[in-house]
């Protein structure tokens, strides 16, 4: 799965949302002056999640549930509360339990 968010435009979109084996967040800055400022605020200001001192980000998972919605299959919620478990067993989550995704810059 893959979570693009355009520092530009101020926008977020989920990509290959029934693909929950790795969790990406693509950033794409174009011209934005400050991008790493400009990302930790629209993450904020669209709930979509934190950026961790790791460089992952900590993905709400309301958030993506809710990207999601309408665009997957009537078991994507059972499966993506799978992944979460996968994603622990492995320490790819958060202190709190959210799942990590490694962020590019793009």
């Amino acid at each position: 799965m893959e979570l693009l968010i355009n520092l530009e435009a101020g926008s977020s979109a989920l990509r290959l949302a029934e693909e929950l084996d790795e969790f990406t967040l693509v950033v794409q800055a174009g011209a934005v002056l400050d991008p790493e400022h400009a990302l930790v605020h629209l993450l904020d200001h669209h709930h979509l999640g934190q950026l961790m001192e790791s460089g992952d980000l900590a993905l709400n998972s309301d958030a993506i549930s809710f990207l999601a919605a309408g665009t997957v299959g009537p078991d994507w919620e059972d499966r993506w509360q799978q992944a979460v478990r996968r994603a622990s067993k492995i320490a790819r989550v958060s202190p709190d339990g959210q799942v990590l995704a490694r962020v590019e810059w793009s």
